[in-house]
C-alpha cells in the first residue's frame, strides 16, 4: 500500500495551523486534518472545473460569432455620421487582426 498511487504522505506542519483556522462552524472543528485537506482540494477541483468550463464556453461563443455584414457596418456609420467606406475598412481591419 506503501506504493500506492491513490496514497501519499504530505507534511502539512506549515499549513495545519491556516487550515484549522480556516472555518470556524463546529463541523470544521472535528473533522481530522487530513479530511478538512481533501474538502479543500475537493472545493480547489471543483472551482477551477468550473473557470476552465467558464473559459472554455466563452471561446466557444466568440468562435461561433459571425462577422457582421455589410449592411450593418452601412446602417451603423449612418447612424453615428462617418463614411461608409470607413465603417467598412474598420470593420475589415478588425476582423483581419485576429
Amino acid at each position: 500500500m506503501a506504493n500506492s498511487p491513490t496514497r501519499t504522505t504530505l507534511n502539512l506542519s506549515d499549513l495545519s495551523d491556516r487550515i484549522e483556522r480556516l472555518r470556524s462552524d463546529s463541523a470544521w472543528k472535528i473533522l481530522p486534518l487530513s479530511k478538512k485537506v481533501i474538502v479543500l482540494l475537493t472545493e480547489y477541483l471543483n472551482l477551477l472545473e468550473s473557470e476552465k468550463s467558464l473559459q472554455k464556453k466563452d471561446s466557444t461563443d466568440d468562435s461561433n460569432s459571425q462577422r457582421p455584414s455589410d449592411a450593418d457596418y452601412i446602417s451603423a456609420a449612418r447612424e453615428v455620421g462617418i463614411s461608409e467606406e470607413l465603417a467598412l475598412k474598420l470593420r475589415d481591419r478588425l476582423f483581419n487582426a485576429k
